[in-house]
């Protein structure tokens, strides 16, 4: 199924896009709006490579899910989603 928003994220997850953007600082690596279906941003580096999608929840809310590859990876994704805040901002599956 062809994603109508591919390429428009940007407007609906700008705020998220920021927030990993300050998170992920340090990393020294590209942001990217993404123009795949169902992606909204990624994220590269030497080292790792994160791709940011929106996911609907059960209960009908959207928020951005992340996965990736590389060093560290799952210590990556949990800083992402420790640093959010109090919300399910970059939840990833464990």
């Amino acid at each position: 199924m062809k994603d109508n928003l591919a390429g428009k994220y940007n407007s609906i997850y700008g705020r998220e896009f920021k927030m990993a953007k300050k998170i992920l600082k340090d990393f020294k690596g590209d942001f990217k709006w993404s123009k795949n279906d169902y992606e909204a941003f990624t994220f590269k580096n030497d080292n790792i490579n994160i791709i940011f999608y929106p996911h609907k929840t059960s209960a009908g809310n959207y928020h951005i899910r992340v996965r990736g590859t590389g060093n560290n990876i799952k210590d990556v994704l949990a800083l992402l989603y420790n640093k959010s805040g109090f919300n399910c901002t970059f939840s990833f599956k464990k």
